[in-house]
């Protein structure tokens, strides 16, 4: 009986710790660090190798914003500053991730000066982004996964 009631109270006092479980409270926070962004480090290495600063690049907005603190590159769009031009830049370059077709988005490209473009996989579906555009926009009662513009483009190369 002595044993169960010392066994009882170690767990109590377990239980008080800050993280009774490696991945529990301040153990969580101090763990290592991991990340899956080494491709994206990949990506910038390249482009700052091959790529002349001075050719545009067009990707997401939440990608821009990263590779805009590592890469030398213009880029398309950006989400530090809001204004209506930037808006529209992005109406349209968002576009990729939906159902135009491939010579609309040529016409996308040039007029946004683009000469490269980075389509994230991980962003091509349907996207809840829509664009104020409405005939570019995917509808899933009408379209499929292969109708998005970003999986035509891909399945081509």
């Amino acid at each position: 009986l002595l044993y169960v009631a010392h066994a009882a109270y170690l767990v109590y006092l377990i239980r008080l710790l800050p993280c009774p479980i490696e991945s529990d409270g301040i153990c969580g926070q101090m763990s290592d660090f991991t990340t899956s962004d080494g491709d994206l480090v990949d990506l910038m290495e390249w482009m700052n190798t091959h790529l002349p600063p001075s050719l545009p690049v067009l990707a997401s907005m939440s990608l821009s914003g990263t590779m805009r603190a590592f890469v030398g590159n213009s880029l398309v769009i950006h989400p530090q500053f809001e204004s209506a031009t930037l808006r529209k830049r992005v109406q349209k370059a968002y576009e990729m991730y939906h159902c135009g077709s491939e010579d609309s988005f040529a016409q996308t490209m040039q007029s946004l000066r683009a000469e490269i473009i980075i389509f994230e996989m991980s962003r091509c579906m349907f996207t809840p982004f829509l664009l104020d555009n409405k005939r570019k926009n995917c509808d899933t009662a009408r379209h499929q996964a292969e109708d998005l513009l970003c999986h035509k483009l891909f399945a081509s190369h």
